[in-house]
């Protein structure tokens, strides 16, 4: 029992000392302390959203503890700058307002959201299109050589090089074969149709 009130005592006492020492950081250079608590809860409420794909771990640890970690020291350090500038601006023997804090950190976290939602929808968008991709080129019977990682076999046995890639299409070359050429058409980053082998 005396070693758990000894251990908690003294992280009550790291907390009280990591309080006052963002205090007097903030009072140093509040600027940068306030750039600096401001990115990190942007940065935070914005990884909070994100986590697409990947493992249990990545998204239990990362996404959300690491998040949760951003945002806590970013609000404090935000608070801390907002209530530096209260105390600068009350008058002789009123308290500092608690709306400067506050308002920092919400319009700070609102732009963390927005901007974690966007990301996240982003991400939802690109990996749709991804495995539409996969399904398409299954679907025409591109898959892998098995020789080099950058050629493709086709479903008539043509070995297929990227010759040429823009946003409106993939052009490739036919190996060991000369004036052939195949194509993929995009629409916004989704494979759409396919030419076959044809002479050019």
């Amino acid at each position: 029992m005396l070693v758990q009130q000894l251990a908690h005592s003294a992280v009550g006492g790291f907390s009280a000392s990591f309080g006052r020492d963002l205090y007097r950081g903030a009072k140093k250079n509040p600027l940068l302390f306030a750039i600096i608590g401001a990115l990190l809860l942007a940065f935070g409420w914005r990884n909070l959203f994100l986590g697409l794909g990947r493992s249990f771990a990545y998204k239990l640890f990362v996404t959300c503890i690491g998040s949760i970690i951003m945002i806590v020291i970013g609000a404090a350090m935000l608070g801390l700058v907002g209530v530096y500038i209260a105390t600068m601006f009350a008058g002789q023997g009123q308290p500092p307002s608690v709306l400067v804090p506050i308002t920092l950190v919400c319009l700070v976290s609102i732009i963390g959201i927005a901007w974690g939602r966007r990301d996240a929808r982003t991400r939802l968008r690109a990996a749709e299109i991804e495995a539409g991709n996969m399904r398409f080129l299954e679907k025409i019977g591109l898959q892998d050589s098995g020789f080099e990682s950058d050629i493709l076999q086709d479903a008539d046995g043509n070995f297929l090089k990227i010759r040429e890639q823009t946003d409106e299409r993939i052009v490739f070359s036919v190996a060991n074969r000369r004036g052939l050429r195949a194509a993929i058409s995009l629409k916004d980053g989704a494979m759409i149709s396919y030419t076959g082998v044809v002479k050019v």
